[in-house]
This record gives C-alpha cells, sequence and structure tokens, in this order.
C-alpha cells in the first residue's frame, strides 16, 4: 500500500513521526490484498486547537481506500505516538 501524504497540522513534520507513521501503515498490507493495486492511505498528524487547559493534545486520522471501500479513523490524546 503507499501513502499518498502525511499532513502535519500546527506543528513540524518531524522525520521521527514520518518514520513512525510509515511503520504503522506499512503494517497494514498484511490485511489488504496483494492484488489490490488500488490501495493507498492519507495520513494527518497534529496538535488539536488550542482550548485545552493543560498542555498539548495531539490528533492523528487516516483515511484508507481500498477495492472494497474507504476507511477512517481518528485519534485524539495527549500522546501523538499513542494517537
Amino acid at each position: 500500500m503507499r501513502i499518498t501524504n502525511i499532513k502535519a497540522s500546527q506543528m513540524e513534520l518531524a522525520p521521527a513521526i514520518a518514520d513512525y507513521v510509515n511503520k504503522r501503515v506499512g503494517s497494514l498490507e498484511k490485511i489488504i490484498s496483494e492484488d489490490d493495486t488500488s490501495a493507498y492511505a492519507s495520513v494527518e498528524v497534529g496538535k488539536s486547537s488550542k482550548h485545552h487547559s493543560q498542555g498539548d493534545y495531539f490528533f492523528a486520522e487516516i483515511n484508507v481506500h481500498i477495492a472494497g471501500g474507504d476507511f477512517r479513523v481518528v485519534k485524539e490524546t495527549d500522546n501523538l505516538y499513542a494517537a
């Protein structure tokens, strides 16, 4: 599966974060058919709006397209790597 886009919002996309995203999205290849050449993912990571009273709050969003359909997951937490 190819990643078409990794976007960072309200923060810089550090190489370590991009590598981590590639590793995690790459693990999806185990469940996606090798014959599906149309499979791709788009990922956005970043800091949530500044309305949180203590510390930073991060989010990660992934949109995956495979032959069977489109899937989207969003997670927010105080740890970027956990998101």
